[in-house]
């Protein structure tokens, strides 16, 4: 009986750990995007393991970016309009998301905490 009480006592803490892993990284992602304010890489997604493609924000107009390991080029610039939308619709979602399970963990470890 000790061994399984032993066994979800570490699957609950390693649940909580990769919780706040989690967290903490995407309050460090938010920190460190808002520290450069002339140049924003604001999506980035994978196309192989070499390259991807990416919306970048250089003051104030959108370029869609191809990264590869060789070589970085503006492929194409975008409606500035747009993109805003676009953005202003993602920050929406990753609200709801984050005000969702994450706030209810947030708030059933401060009563931990306190009792």
């Amino acid at each position: 009986m000790d061994g399984i009480l032993s066994i979800i006592q570490t699957l609950v803490v390693l649940s909580l750990v990769i919780v706040l892993a989690h967290i903490s990284l995407r309050l460090l992602n938010g920190y460190m995007i808002k520290q450069n304010k002339i140049i924003k890489i604001w999506e980035k997604t994978a196309v192989n393991t070499n390259s991807s493609l990416g919306i970048v924000e250089i003051t104030g107009k959108y370029y869609l970016m191809s990264f590869a390991q060789g070589e970085n080029k503006i492929l194409k610039e975008l409606d500035g309009q747009e993109i805003e939308e676009m953005l202003k619709e993602k920050e929406e979602s990753m609200d709801i998301r984050e005000n969702g399970i994450y706030k209810k963990i947030g708030s059933f470890i401060e009563e931990r905490k306190k009792s």
